[in-house]
């Protein structure tokens, strides 16, 4: 069967001229999915998927990737990732206290029935506001590095993702690295 690829706008367009059915396959994108520091903006650990996909089920792997690399106290996360193994997983398998707000699914008044959800819920964690320093780097790789990806194949599109990362962390590191020498040449005669 012979589909095409079309924007979502083109389909909802088309779907309010047309009375006949169409089958039209939605064209897939690179995703990334990050863990970054909040402080610095450095990417800790990322994975790029083929979208559009469910973030619930990489949370373990990214978590595994960050502790490979670095010392983590709190993880902050989208209610994408939420769900209650997910919670499990960070606070008793690899003592990271996660914050992610339960507002997965469909709203409802009544409280989660799982423990960390129910906690979730009943106390907003003031540290979920730093979550928007993960937008920002999003938006730093976006303006610096470009929005957009060349390739044509899936593969190929993880792989200048992946290199956008890469790139994206050391102009960090590259912006980082003169102040720490001139900083320490400054004063020859101190401690």
């Amino acid at each position: 069967m012979d589909t095409c690829r079309a924007s979502r706008y083109f389909v909802r367009r088309r779907k309010n001229y047309s009375k006949i059915q169409e089958l039209v396959a939605y064209s897939t994108f690179p995703k990334l999915e990050m863990v970054c520091d909040c402080r610095s903006h450095l990417i800790l650990c990322a994975d790029v998927v083929v979208g559009p996909t469910v973030d619930v089920d990489t949370f373990r792997k990214l978590l595994f990737g960050t502790l490979r690399v670095a010392s983590v106290g709190t993880i902050l996360a989208d209610a994408g990732y939420d769900s209650e193994s997910n919670h499990r997983f960070a606070r008793d398998g690899c003592g990271v206290r996660s914050v992610i707000p339960p507002k997965r699914g469909r709203r409802t008044d009544k409280l989660p029935p799982t423990p960390h959800r129910r906690r979730m819920k009943l106390y907003r964690d003031y540290r979920y506001g730093q979550r928007s320093q993960a937008e920002t780097t999003t938006s730093m790789i976006k303006r610096n590095l470009g929005g957009f990806v060349a390739a044509r194949s899936d593969r190929a599109r993880a792989q200048e993702v992946g290199l956008k990362v890469l790139t994206h962390n050391i102009m960090l590191i590259a912006a980082i690295l003169p102040g720490l020498f001139y900083r320490a040449s400054s004063d020859p005669f101190c401690c």
